[in-house]
């Protein structure tokens, strides 16, 4: 189950009526939101903070949505982001999922819908973060199994 207090969503937009909405409603179902108005703002606050998701837009000056994405995902894959775009094609979504965006959202946008795709992955980030925990044991327990075996068995003879 998620826990929205201890979420942090980063919305990052260009346009500051975009952030200002998505942050009154995320923060009133109780998460941790911060904003960027750029991609540069957007690095300082992941280099600060530890921000769990990311609401993107594609279209910004200087730095893309699409190549925050690529930054964000190679420095922290576990972050999930969702991409917003007011000028929709299929070959920016096509482009935007490649890079490892969970969904793509286009403007005008119902917040309910924003509401379901955050819930989504953040759900899909908890599975992936159990799971990666699971392998981790598993890898700790055949290990310790491993040396036991060795002790049982004994020093190798030459």
């Amino acid at each position: 189950m998620i826990n929205p207090k201890n979420t942090k969503i980063l919305v990052v937009d260009d346009e500051p009526e975009i952030c200002d909405i998505l942050e009154k409603f995320l923060t009133a179902r109780g998460y941790r939101v911060r904003k960027a108005s750029g991609a540069e703002e957007a690095l300082d606050i992941m280099e600060s903070d530890d921000i769990h998701m990311m609401l993107l837009d594609i279209k910004m000056p200087k730095i893309t949505g699409v190549e925050l994405l690529k930054i964000v995902k190679k420095r922290q894959p576990l972050v999930e982001v969702i991409m917003i775009t007011g000028h929709a094609t299929l070959e920016d979504a096509i482009t935007c999922m490649k890079e490892g965006a969970r969904d793509f959202i286009v403007k005008p946008f119902a917040l309910e819908y924003v509401a379901d795709a955050v819930k989504n992955a953040l759900e899909k980030r908890t599975d992936i973060i159990e799971h990666k925990n699971y392998l981790g044991n598993l890898e700790r327990k055949i290990r310790n199994v491993t040396t036991e075996i060795k002790k049982i068995k004994g020093p190798k003879k030459k």
